[in-house]
This record gives C-alpha cells, structure tokens and sequence, in this order.
C-alpha cells in the first residue's frame, strides 16, 4: 500500500509524501485509504510548527477534505479528521482561520450531538484547539451552540471524553458572558462530579474551569458551593499532583473572595492546613496560588488570619520574600513576628501608611485568566496583609518586578541609604 510506504519515508521527502496524502484524502476509492491519510497527517502535525504549517498550506490542500470527512464520513473516518483539525490548529491563528473557514465549525459540533463516543472527544478536543485563537473564535463556538453538547459529555461521556469536555470549556470560560452560559448550560455539578470521580487530567481540568467560573462572581461562587465543589477541592490540595493542587487552591481562592461565610466553609471543610504546607513547601506556582487563596480566606475573618499567623505562614513568606530580595542586590534586616499581636500593631502602622500612600493599592485584575508577571506578587501581598511592618521590604520587591505605580517607585528612591 502506498500509504505505508509513505510512513517509512516520511522524513527524506516530506513535502512530496504531505502532496499524496492530501490527493488521497481527496481521491482515494476506498474509505480506509482516506483514514489513513488524515490519521497520518494528523500526527505530522504534532511533530513540529513546521510540518503543521507545511500540511495546511501544501497544494491541493488538506484543511477542506478533512472538514467534508467530518460529515461524510464514517465514524471512524469523522473521528480521524476531527483530530487532524485539531491538531493542526495547536498553536495556530492562521490555521485556525482556514479551519473555521473551511466550514469545519459546525460538522465539530454536530459530532458532540451525533457521533460515536470516540469521536465526540474528538470534537470536544478540536472545539478546545480553536479557542485558543482567540475570542473571535470563541465567540463563533459558543454561538454555534457547543456549551449544551459540551456540558452533556461531562455528565454522560467516558472518562476520556469527559476530559476532553472539561478542557474545551476551559478553553470558552474567557470572559464573563461566556462563564455565565457555561454554568446556566447546568455545567456545575457534573463538573463538581468529574472532581470526584474522573481520572486525575480530568479532575485538573474541572478545578480549573470551577475557577474560571468563579472569579469575579458572588452568584456563581455560591452555586460552585452549593453544588459541593469544596470537599472534593480540598482532597485534591492533600492527594493531587503539584499542578492538580495549584489549581484548586486556584479556585478555593476565588471561592473565598469577599465572602466571610464561604471562607468559613472552606476553612471548615479543612482547607487551611494543606494550604499553609503549600504555601511552604510547593514549586513556585503552587506557593502562589496557596497564598492568594490564604490572603482571600484572612481577608474576610480575622480569627482566620490569626490561624493563618499561628502556621508560621508569615516567616515562610518572608523567607521567600528575602530570597529573592538578595537575588535583586536589596538588603533588608527586618525582623517579623508571628504573633497576633505584633501583626495587629503592624497593621496599624501600615493602616496609616497607606492612607499617606493611596498608591500603594495594585490595581485588581480584570480578567479570569490574569496572571502576574513576579511568582511573588500573591505571597508578598499576602505577607503585606498579615505582618504590614514589612511594607517596606515589601514595596521594594514589587517595584523591582514592575508591579507597582510610579508614585511607589519614588517612594523607593525617597528611601534612606543604610
């Protein structure tokens, strides 16, 4: 078969074999034929930028067979294009653009309410491929109606199709409207359910779309609690992966924002302990997130904050805080004490300097997927509102990274030489 040779010879003639294939996912008599060139080309495509950029521009073209096969084909044959779509629209605008263009969108769509199991995962994946163009894309996905068949293969899909589910509304989740349909769409508890019961890529993407959903909603917060989501979140900050615990802390985090008696519940549903191990011994990204979610719960009860105090969070924060203000040629000998104490006398002093200092305040971010530029950013303004008598340390750091308004910068420069 010429297709198998092809497989052997990839690499010498690469260019020459993309033109066959793409001839014979348009020619080819026989069906199998066709699946073997989209499967073929689907995995050239993952190989590397250039062999992605080489099939979707090479004559006579591959983007359009492969969208007819999502709607003429068998299932096996509309299961192979969908992952070939969606492997070549990784990292792609442009490609992103042919795809959709080529009318691939909606025969995606319609394989979530029609195909076979394997291929709706498929689709769902290739849905989540060409979000990450952008929100014109997005947009497009959402109005072609992928939330409801998206949310259905979270409650009834297999495990993997379930996964593939979860990642693709993570990928929609960008903006506030786009959250609100997801969770009228009725994603919440099957989403709450995945973190039970799915398998552990399936539980990191649900933690991470429940943070999405959350952020910057007291309404949708509410129903994540409601729905259960906090037991299950706090089991995967004691047994998860690195990555699968930063993300629920993530996520308890937003769910404590502005909000006494959820950080309540959170704390309740014993949350503060493997947050405050996080905060101490996790990589640099899990220590960020435990400490946003540490600054939220102490934020909103300052019996919380006492207990957060009492973990020695401030002196681990201020040793990572002084790590790295050697590593930036700022010294500092300040001291901090880990009683409730010094800490209410501490922020007394800092009350009085920010009213000097209203600059002092970051700006809050404005989007759900924001992230700040410094690992340090969360853990030094989670120290900040625990021990304020480091401000100054503090104000420094952040100003180096760039975090601050140019009124802190010259606050620095006013500082005293020692």
């Amino acid at each position: 078969m010429v297709l198998m040779v092809l497989l052997e010879n990839k690499a010498e003639n690469r260019a020459a074999n993309i033109k066959l294939l793409a001839m014979a996912l348009r020619e080819a008599t026989h069906e199998d034929d066709k699946i073997a060139a989209a499967t073929t080309l689907g995995l050239w495509a993952l190989e590397s930028e250039e062999a992605a950029a080489q099939i979707a521009d090479s004559p006579p073209g591959v983007i359009l067979p492969l969208a007819v096969m999502l709607t003429d084909g068998s299932d096996v044959a509309k299961n192979e294009a969908a992952i070939a779509l969606g492997n070549l629209a990784v990292n792609s605008e442009q490609r992103i653009r042919k795809i959709v263009n080529a009318g691939a969108l909606y025969p995606l769509v319609k394989l979530l309410y029609q195909g076979s199991m394997d291929a709706k995962g498929s689709a769902a994946r290739a849905l989540g491929d060409l979000a990450t163009g952008g929100d014109l894309w997005r947009a497009q996905i959402v109005n072609a109606g992928a939330l409801q068949p998206l949310v259905r293969l979270i409650r009834e899909g297999s495990q993997a199709a379930k996964q593939q589910a979860a990642e693709a509304l993570e990928g929609l989740a960008s903006c506030e409207q786009h959250c609100a349909q997801i969770a009228d769409a009725g994603a919440l508890k099957p989403l709450v359910r995945l973190l039970n019961e799915g398998s552990a890529d399936a539980k990191e993407y649900a933690a991470r779309l429940l943070g999405l959903l959350a952020f910057d909603s007291d309404q949708r917060s509410a129903q994540i609690v409601d729905a259960g989501a906090l037991k299950p979140l706090v089991m995967l900050l004691k047994e998860g992966s690195m990555d699968v615990k930063k993300h629920a802390s993530r996520a308890l985090g937003r769910l404590a924002l502005n909000s006494n008696q959820r950080s309540e519940q959170i704390v309740n549903a014993g949350a503060l302990g493997p947050l405050v191990s996080l905060v101490k011994m996790g990589s640099e990204d899990a220590k960020e997130e435990a400490a946003q979610a540490l600054r939220s719960l102490a934020a909103n009860s300052e019996e919380i904050k006492a207990q957060v105090i009492k973990a020695g969070v401030p002196k681990a924060l201020l040793k990572a805080v002084k790590a790295a203000a050697v590593s930036s040629s700022i010294k500092s000998n300040k001291d901090v004490s880990d009683t409730p104490d010094a800490a209410a006398a501490a922020d007394a002093a800092a009350a009085e300097l920010l009213a000097e200092e209203e600059s002092a305040k970051v700006c809050a971010p404005s989007s759900p997927n924001y992230r700040p530029t410094s690992h340090l950013w969360f853990p030094a303004h989670l120290l900040l509102s625990l021990c304020a008598s480091q401000i100054t340390v503090i104000y420094v750091l952040i100003c180096r990274q760039g975090r601050l308004r140019p009124r802190q910068r010259r606050l620095e420069r006013r500082r005293p030489k020692r």
